[in-house]
């Protein structure tokens, strides 16, 4: 048999349980909006870097290995 008074331990820990996991679910869309965000910047910067490093790369060839 189960005693009623431990059921309503039971009961309470589990609705706790599901306060916290609905407030961790709502914090877990906040961090993928951000990083959604975030993703246009990180492309940016790599668009930036790969035209920083293809005219680095030119004016090597053109100093360095030009006759």
């Amino acid at each position: 048999m189960i005693d009623p008074r431990d059921f309503g331990k039971l009961e309470a820990q589990v609705e706790s349980l599901k306060t916290q996991v609905d407030d961790m679910s709502d914090k877990l869309d906040k961090l993928v909006e951000l990083a959604t965000e975030g993703r246009g910047g990180i492309r940016a910067l790599w668009f930036a870097g790969s035209i920083v490093g293809a005219i680095a790369a030119w004016l090597g060839v053109e100093r360095f290995f030009k006759p």
